[in-house]
């Protein structure tokens, strides 16, 4: 699924024990309530739908994110995932002080977002 530009990869094979993903932990500045609203699928605000939609995202060193993987995503065929992935992307980021051991190439965040019609 291929949405303005943004490419959303199908779910990776898993990855041998010696190369499995690292979750960082650290501070995080999120996208702000009017950056989500403007992505809102217009379809599924025109009906009232609300969704649960959880991404897993590679950080790049610079602290933004990368390539985006939908894992999860409560009204499939709304939009949500991809109107999730999109302001992700475009704004949330890491104070990279704040990862311990610094922020290495192939490092994943997974994100949760409730997106509430209203």
């Amino acid at each position: 699924m291929m949405d303005a530009g943004i490419p959303l990869p199908a779910h990776p094979e898993p990855m041998p024990a010696e190369m499995a993903r690292r979750y960082a932990q650290a501070r995080w500045t999120y996208p702000n309530t009017d950056q989500m609203s403007a992505s809102y699928p217009p379809r599924a605000r025109g009906q009232g739908f609300s969704a649960l939609v959880k991404i897993e995202c590679a950080i790049m060193t610079d602290g933004h994110l990368g390539e985006c993987t939908i894992i999860k995503e409560d009204a499939p065929g709304y939009g949500f995932g991809v109107a999730t992935v999109r302001p992700f992307v475009k704004f949330a980021h890491v104070a990279p002080d704040t990862v311990e051991g610094g922020i290495k190439p192939g490092d994943y965040k997974v994100f949760s977002y409730k997106w509430q019609a209203g």
